[in-house]
């Protein structure tokens, strides 16, 4: 088979044809097609032995232990992080694309319908203006790594050409080169994806005006860990809230507060989230299942078999999940740690040293308001996005307003919680953050 016919197969089966109708237009069976596919992904696989040139001053080695962890030793701190990106992006270079164009307001370009909901979310929320932002505040030396991280992660990408992996051919495209920038972006993606929630906020107002003041209201919030005088702004804190988030049209059920109602709450929390807890234990009395957290803890020497302390951290990612995170041992220069770092960012977010350990956890608390804005004059400018969309001969435009409390996020929130007028959001993400 020639380049081009593989390159046409991988296109088809990037487009939803079957393996069979593959087979039967190729005049092969399905055992050929597997021996082809197995071969395809095999050459695709990254060089760990050899010698490469990478843009680094000094010789730097990497070697990979027999779980595959890198281990990259250089003699001074920007050969290290040219290293570090290099052998991350051999590793996970279509898992750190997709996570550059969640940031950028950029999945539908290559993923079609299915990634124009994200996008509008990141283009309401200005990802990439808020991460903009944040690099140009990083100081010098902390910019100058992440530049060199991303000069390893083109190095990586210039020695894949052929042999990229296979998603980008499946997708018929090539990653940009990587900025420092770009790494930046990936940490306010994950700050919206551990903190945004709009629906923890929307719902529970939905969930008031089915259930009532009472228990199972108390239990409702107590369950999403939000206490109800984080979800509405208390009135006098803002001159556009002097009542509840939004009046909401709900039916109510019976005595007890469910029927129709909690149908219909349970109906707005699974279109903000899957797998929200059905309502219908509230109504009749009954208890919620387990549920999941996020926690950090520490084993004390007495109570451990070596009699040294034990750090643990949960990183409050579901165990069916890619994972997010890339484990690593970096040493040389000012640094000698291992541990895990987040995928397209060239920081570590778990691990040790020589003399400490370390660990991060979310914190599950209130890190967004919504403002019901009743005055016209609040809307303070817009601005105009176009998202490409593959498969759209013409790309989606979008107005975003903004208010001096953050941007109108009407569109962000569950369809059967949608508000009576526009609705604003302050983020904790849209303050400046020190994290890099």
């Amino acid at each position: 088979m020639t380049d081009s016919q593989g390159s046409s197969r991988l296109r088809l089966l990037g487009d939803g044809v079957s393996i069979d109708d593959i087979c039967r237009a190729d005049g092969i069976d399905r055992a050929a097609f597997d021996a082809w596919w197995a071969a395809e992904c095999a050459r695709r696989l990254p060089a760990t032995d050899g010698e490469i040139v990478l843009p680094v001053s000094a010789p730097v080695s990497i070697l990979r232990d027999a779980r595959g962890v890198p281990h990259v030793l250089a003699e001074n701190d920007h050969d290290l992080f040219v290293a570090y990106g290099f052998v991350q992006a051999q590793d996970r270079l279509f898992q750190m694309d997709l996570r550059r164009r969640r940031s950028t307001g950029r999945l539908a370009e290559v993923l079609g319908e299915a990634g124009v909901e994200a996008d509008i979310l990141a283009r309401t929320m200005d990802h990439p203006g808020l991460a903009a932002a944040e690099y140009d505040r990083l100081p010098e030396e902390t910019r100058d790594l992440f530049d060199a991280f991303a000069d390893g992660v083109n190095a990586a990408i210039d020695t894949a050409t052929g042999r990229l992996p296979i998603e980008f051919d499946l997708l018929g495209y090539e990653p940009e080169p990587w900025l420092g920038l770009d790494s930046v972006g990936c940490v306010v993606a994950w700050r919206w994806q551990l903190t945004g929630r709009t629906w923890v906020v929307s719902v529970p107002e939905h969930a008031k005006r089915v259930l009532g003041e009472g228990p199972r209201y108390d239990a409702f919030l107590g369950w999403q860990r939000e206490h109800d005088d984080e979800t509405i702004v208390p009135a006098g804190e803002s001159s556009a809230v002097d009542a509840p988030l939004w009046p909401l049209d709900v039916a109510r059920g019976g005595a007890a507060g469910g029927g129709a109602g909690s149908d219909r709450v349970a109906a707005a929390a699974g279109t903000g989230a899957s797998g929200f807890v059905d309502l219908s234990g509230f109504a009749a009395g009954g208890a919620i299942g387990p549920v999941g957290g996020s926690n950090d803890w520490v084993v004390g020497g007495s109570r451990s078999r070596s009699g040294r302390p034990i750090v643990a951290s949960d990183p409050h990612m579901p165990y069916e999940a890619q994972s997010s995170f890339y484990e690593v041992h970096l040493s040389g220069g000012s640094f000698n740690v291992a541990g895990a770092g987040f995928v397209g960012y060239p920081g570590l977010t778990f691990g040790r040293t020589e003399h400490l350990a370390w660990g991060i956890t979310n914190n599950i608390c209130s890190q967004r308001d919504l403002y019901l804005e009743t005055d016209p004059a609040a809307i303070t400018s817009e601005r105009e996005e176009e998202i490409a969309v593959r498969g759209r001969a013409e790309p989606l435009r979008i107005t975003v307003q903004h208010t001096a409390r953050g941007p109108i996020v009407d569109r962000l929130l569950p369809v059967a919680a949608a508000p009576s007028g526009p609705v604003s959001m302050r983020w904790v993400g849209q303050l400046a953050c020190d994290w890099p």
